[in-house]
């Protein structure tokens, strides 16, 4: 049996806690933190003209609050793209896009139409295979987690970046699939241990009319909250993604 001939031999995937550490590890040292942070900062922005919209007229406090979404949605594809090229650029240089002579915040820029169009077609596949029998969206969740990765760090169109996507965890479906799933119910758990107690203290207790109706500060409440998680989840997705790439 020649060498091509060997079956491939995918690489062990590290556990969740270790991906957790790592990620935190990485978080923790001062440069990094300032310049992630630093990205989804930007997305106080929208935060705050939300919040000062509700001191305004209703016309007035309307037209803020779609200015607001159009930022949100904007920087969000903004700041996971520059995130991604820099966390990228630090743990794994090799893996990095290569056009050196474009600044990490133009590049972010370039990379979101793409990001934005990849990001869609996902989602509509993963709510039409829940719809069916949920299973199909479990497999569209996983084999597509990481289309913008490739989008973001490859310049890939969006299918090839789908397809590139489902290549990387072919052979590792279940590993993937778990570590998704931990690391989101350490995150709910540690969102719900901290707007719990607000919640109490508010006298906003029953879930079901918290979550049909939320008041206005939960709302903001969740907003900061996923700005302060937001490097964090990309720095786990991404060292996930990193232990499916051969150095």
């Amino acid at each position: 049996m020649t060498a091509s001939e060997l079956p491939e031999v995918k690489p062990s995937l590290p556990s969740v806690s270790s991906l957790i550490s790592t990620s935190y590890k990485f978080l923790a040292t001062p440069p990094h933190t300032s310049v992630l942070f630093g990205f989804a900062g930007w997305l106080l922005i929208p935060i705050l003209l939300n919040l000062g919209s509700t001191f305004l007229s209703p016309q007035v406090g309307e037209v803020v609050n779609l200015i607001s979404n159009i930022l949100v949605f904007g920087l969000s594809l903004w700041a996971t793209a520059a995130m991604t090229i820099m966390i990228t650029g630090l743990v794994r240089p090799d893996l990095a896009p290569k056009d050196v002579a474009t600044s990490v915040s133009e590049l972010a820029w370039r990379r979101a139409p793409s990001l934005l169009w990849v990001g869609l077609l996902v989602a509509v596949l993963q709510a039409f295979g829940l719809l069916l029998l949920v299973i199909p969206g479990i497999i569209f969740t996983v084999w597509f987690a990481f289309a913008e990765t490739e989008v973001i760090l490859t310049g890939a169109g969006v299918f090839s970046a789908m397809e590139q996507s489902r290549e990387r965890v072919r052979g590792q479906f279940f590993p993937v699939l778990w570590r998704m799933v931990a690391f989101s119910l350490l995150l709910t758990t540690l969102v719900m241990m901290i707007i719990w107690p607000v919640l109490v203290l508010s006298g906003n207790t029953d879930l079901m009319i918290v979550l049909t109706t939320p008041p206005a500060w939960l709302d903001t409440l969740m907003s900061l909250l996923s700005v302060l998680l937001m490097p964090l989840i990309l720095t786990y997705e991404l060292h996930l993604y990193f232990s499916l790439r051969k150095p």
